[in-house]
């Protein structure tokens, strides 16, 4: 149980799994994010080894994507090219993030998607759930708390028939939902287990002799 906690969230952040919905239908993801951010908020543009590393990362989500959308899995579907899928996975990680600009509190979102990352990171090199992880899982559900207030304060009244998140279109999904769970419900188990030293000092206690 301890190695697929550990695993199931960096799996989905590789493969680009959706962590919510954003209302134009583009799926909001930690590692789409950051190849926005990186892509947007730099002065010049990214070096060729920047772009090497990028790619890498964001290859197994996009020849993931392209693998199910292509023949023989879909009907009339394109043939799968990794070459091409390798030299475009930047265009392709941020093909359908425009509506991320649409957002407040983009902080929240950046800071949230890399916390969650190397989150992800630590706690495989440490085998345990790290707080970097479940931080950036709290700064993301803040993101979309507060981009559904900001909906309802702005909505005309009478209109608000869903959740203030629904409304947008802001849906978080089962991954989220597990990326959060699971690191939870690891660390809880491990601070309600007695420590090993604490257990062993009741039995050696008692067996020790009493002096007068």
């Amino acid at each position: 149980m301890g190695l697929f906690t550990l695993l199931l969230p960096l799996l989905f952040i590789l493969t680009q799994s959706p962590l919510a919905f954003a209302p134009s239908g583009g799926a909001i993801s930690p590692l789409q994010v950051i190849a926005t951010t990186l892509r947007e908020n730099q002065d010049q543009p990214l070096g060729d080894s920047a772009k090497t590393a990028l790619r890498a990362v964001l290859f197994p989500g996009n020849l993931l994507r392209a693998a199910l959308s292509s023949a023989p899995v879909v009907a009339d579907g394109p043939p799968l090219d990794t070459a091409d899928l390798w030299e475009r996975s930047l265009e392709l990680a941020t093909a359908r993030t425009s509506a991320y600009k649409s957002f407040d509190h983009q902080e929240l979102l950046a800071a949230g998607s890399w916390c969650v990352v190397f989150g992800c990171v630590l706690s495989l090199v440490l085998r345990r759930p790290h707080v970097l992880l479940l931080f950036g899982i709290a700064m993301l559900g803040a993101f979309f708390a507060l981009n559904g207030t900001d909906a309802a304060h702005h909505s005309p009244p009478g209109l608000m028939l869903t959740a203030p998140s629904a409304a947008i279109g802001l849906m978080p999904t089962v991954q989220f939902a597990l990326c959060l769970a699971l690191p939870v419900t690891d660390l809880s188990r491990a601070l309600t287990q007695p420590q090993p030293a604490v257990a062993a000092a009741g039995p050696a206690a008692a067996a020790r002799p009493k002096r007068d």
